[in-house]
This record gives C-alpha cells, structure tokens and sequence, in this order.
C-alpha cells in the first residue's frame, strides 16, 4: 500500500489554530502535530475531511468533530463542531502563532 502524499502543513495559519483549538479542547498526551500522519489516515480512508474525538478524550466530556478542508494535498483545519454546533472556528484574521 502506498502512502497518502496528502499533509496538514506544519506553518499554516490554519494548522496553528488547529493546535490551540486541540489544547484548549482535547486531553490527549500528545501534541496534534506529532500525531498528523494518523488523523491523514482516518481522514483518507473515511472519504471525508474530518475525524472525530470520541467524549472521553474531550475536555467537553462530549465527543468532537474537527472539520477540514482539502485544497490539492493539503488539509486545512476549519473548525470544531460538538453535537452538529461550531464550537471553535478558524478566523482567517487572526494570528494563532501570536500568544494570546
């Protein structure tokens, strides 16, 4: 089997909001960029830009989507939905590098 060429590229705008909206929301042991391969691979195989977190991995105690969008063989974060609501967006006007 070959591997995805496809990425969530390390210095977007988009992939930075990615990693503030994934520590302010998901209690997993590892930050999202060293996990990337593997959120490309379930997002690969469901067909669909997104995968979800299951509710006992949420700091909502409820589970999450986080949505994408493909443009070419890049994956770009664009919000979190919880129970069909956006709760967390990307704002194309903010810099998430910043610290807030």
């Amino acid at each position: 089997m070959e591997a995805s060429q496809a990425n969530i590229p390390n210095h977007a705008n988009e992939t930075y909001a990615l990693e503030r909206h994934w520590q302010e929301l998901v209690e997993y042991p590892s930050p999202v960029h060293f996990i990337n391969y593997h959120l490309i691979e379930t997002m690969e195989k469901l067909g669909k830009p997104i995968f979800k977190i299951p509710k006992e991995l949420s700091k909502l105690d409820d589970d999450l989507t986080f949505v994408f969008k493909k443009v070419e063989n890049c994956y770009l974060y664009q919000r979190v939905l919880c129970r069909g609501e956006v709760i967390k967006e990307y704002d194309k006007t903010c810099n998430y590098l910043k610290v807030s």
